[in-house]
């Protein structure tokens, strides 16, 4: 059979070239191959077809014109949503590939069929590059579709805040993104309304604020919003999703979400549902006292873990300054430290502080019904304002305090103030001022359980 080829790129001293079956450039033919050869017109064998049941071969080059590219990566697909692979209908089990050969491809391409997918052939998402001058260089309306190794992008100017190099017009839980980054001038990633995306990204970078912010059931795995110049913040956010060893400059990591392994720069982590071996910046982790958080292992840095309130549990989390700042408190907070100036409570506690670590200074911490106090070490920082440690209110209903030590107690000040109405529990609890036995002012208020033997 008569053949055409057609050389497409030089690599290295090796040429890259196209066959066809036909005599012409046609690519309507059955067999579509490429080949390798070197100077020498050394034969190195074929390196894939072009063409196949289930995917097209877009052949890109990146010395070719943009444009070109593009209408070639259009007509692929105009032709793709046309199979039925293996003699089957498109399916989210028979699906058709096209993939992309590296280089820049210009225009604007419109996703209106599930079950179409795109490969970037590139050794890095960086080597295929789908881009526009216009608002979006994907613009999906379906749910289905996979892309991997790619870059999507728009060169939109700044001065259009709908930009996005990805547009999703409806809610996606199935699409999926390997190794794909999103570039662009404002936003990287837009839906109508700024709804909220879906789908699963793993191995996925942006570098624009508002990235990744996901619907109920989305999935983010080691994902990245770059940080620099604002870039990058108020990413990692929505309802009910989930993210995996995600990093974020600052603002980021906020919702109802569930967060594991993820690095956030300043105010991140506001809000969470769960958080799971985390690391923030200073502000980070607020407890807002809407949700019952669930917050494990975790480093925030100053002024973290504060906020209105908290209601869940705060467990082996560590704090820098100012931390533990809170209007109330009604959940948890166990086996957690946090430096000069923390732990602070507006409002009565009617929550469970145990095995705590706190250097304080100033504020107030009252104990209100059902408080309990256990095995924590509290130190005056000699910073903050001298104060009582803790203070009973006069509703409180028997608060306990036992197995707490109190270091570097401002003199004239009590471990357990009374109000001269109520009582608490305190019991094998140790310090005072200066070493002396200053754990109560007992003499004025009655402790129902409070044993001196059992308090230095």
């Amino acid at each position: 059979m008569a053949t055409y080829r057609e050389e497409l790129t030089t690599l290295n001293d090796r040429t890259i070239a196209r066959i066809y079956d036909n005599t012409t450039e046609d690519i309507t033919g059955d067999v579509h191959q490429a080949e390798d050869l070197d100077q020498n017109g050394t034969f190195y064998g074929n390196l894939l077809p072009l063409r196949g049941d289930a995917f097209r071969v877009v052949r890109g080059g990146v010395t070719a014109d943009p444009v070109d590219n593009f209408n070639a990566l259009q007509a692929a697909y105009d032709e793709a949503k046309a199979l039925t692979p293996y003699g089957n209908p498109l399916s989210a089990t028979n699906r058709v590939t096209i993939i992309l050969m590296p280089g820049t491809y210009d225009g604007v391409l419109e996703v209106d069929t599930e079950f179409i997918d795109f490969k970037g052939l590139g050794v890095d998402a960086s080597d295929t590059v789908l881009t526009t001058s216009d608002q979006s260089s994907v613009i999906k309306s379906v749910d289905d579709v996979h892309f991997g190794n790619l870059t999507i992008a728009t060169t939109s100017p700044v001065s259009n805040p709908a930009a996005g190099a990805f547009h999703l017009t409806t809610l996606s839980p199935n699409e999926v993104f390997d190794h794909v980054s999103f570039v662009a001038p404002v936003k990287s990633m837009t839906t109508p309304s700024g709804a909220l995306m879906s789908g699963n990204y793993n191995d996925c970078t942006s570098n624009t604020i508002h990235s990744f912010s996901l619907a109920a059931g989305g999935v983010c795995r080691q994902c990245i919003a770059h940080g620099g110049g604002g870039a990058g913040d108020s990413s990692f956010g929505g309802s009910d999703a989930f993210f995996y060893n995600c990093k974020c400059s600052n603002f980021g990591f906020t919702g109802q979400s569930f967060f594991y392994n993820c690095t956030g720069g300043t105010n991140s982590f506001s809000g969470v549902k769960e958080a799971y071996n985390c690391i923030g910046g200073n502000g980070s982790f607020g407890l807002s006292g809407l949700y019952a958080s669930h917050i494990e292992n975790c480093i925030g840095g100053n002024g973290s873990f504060c906020g209105t309130g908290h209601i869940g549990d705060v467990i082996n989390c560590t704090g820098g300054t100012g931390c533990f700042v809170l209007g109330a408190l009604s959940g948890r907070i166990t086996g957690c430290r946090a430096g000069d100036g923390s732990f602070q409570v507006a409002t009565p506690i009617t929550g469970t502080i145990d095995n705590c670590d706190f250097r304080w200074g100033g504020g107030q911490r009252i104990l209100g019904d059902g408080a309990k106090v256990i095995g924590c070490r509290f130190t005056y920082d000699g910073i903050g304002s001298q104060d009582n440690v803790f203070l009973l209110n006069t509703s409180a209903s028997t608060p306990v305090i036992i197995y707490c030590t109190f270091l570097d107690m401002p003199s004239g000040y009590y471990c357990v103030a009374g109000d001269g109405a109520n009582s608490a529990t305190v019991a094998h609890c140790t310090g005072g001022a200066d070493g002396t036995a200053s754990m109560t002012n007992n003499a004025t208020t009655p402790y129902n359980v409070f044993i001196a033997a059992l308090n230095a």
